[in-house]
């Protein structure tokens, strides 16, 4: 039994950085080959590894980890769903977690990741609640039916939003 357990462990660990990392850099090597298509070929595989795995040239040169961090994105005293689901969606898009955190006088949403890809993910949710708001505003109807709208469009870009990050990881 604990057999079983230790094979279904070192199954679901994570690739190794390094291997990772010397496997780009093999394919960027090969991009520079004379031959056009097999150069193009192991660009893009490279590119699409570099996605794949939230890495940038840089990450390449300096394998060490770096850091997460946490920051707080959004804060009111009444819960927005419509918010959390854009929150979340935009998250997995630049690969950081969303969470809530709900006290006495407060509901807090909150990013963690890494600082670079927690900025995106900021900068993709206040444009995004900024036009979700501004398209309710033109519509004709009572605050019910304007917060339906939002939760509706919410509903929409995560769907739209998931569908980039699954076209993009093929």
């Amino acid at each position: 039994m604990s057999d079983l357990i230790e094979e279904k462990n070192s199954n679901t660990e994570l690739p190794d950085l390094e291997k990772i990392t010397e496997k780009i850099l093999k394919l960027f090597s090969l991009s520079q080959s004379p031959n056009e298509a097999e150069a193009l070929a192991a660009f893009s595989k490279a590119q699409e590894m570099l996605t794949r795995h939230n890495l940038s040239m840089a990450d390449l040169a300096d394998s060490t980890p770096v850091e997460v961090e946490e920051q707080i994105i959004d804060e009111s005293q009444r819960p927005s769903s419509w918010k959390g689901i854009l929150l979340n969606a935009v998250s997995k898009a630049n690969y950081c977690l969303a969470f809530k955190h709900k006290d006495r006088y407060s509901i807090k949403q909150i990013i963690l990741g890494r600082p670079v890809n927690i900025q995106s993910a900021r900068m993709e949710f206040e444009y995004l609640v900024q036009a979700v708001d501004r398209l309710a505003k033109q519509v004709e109807g009572d605050r019910t039916f304007k917060n339906a709208f939002k939760l509706g469009a919410a509903h929409r870009l995560d769907a739209r939003i998931l569908e980039v990050i699954e076209k993009l990881s093929l």
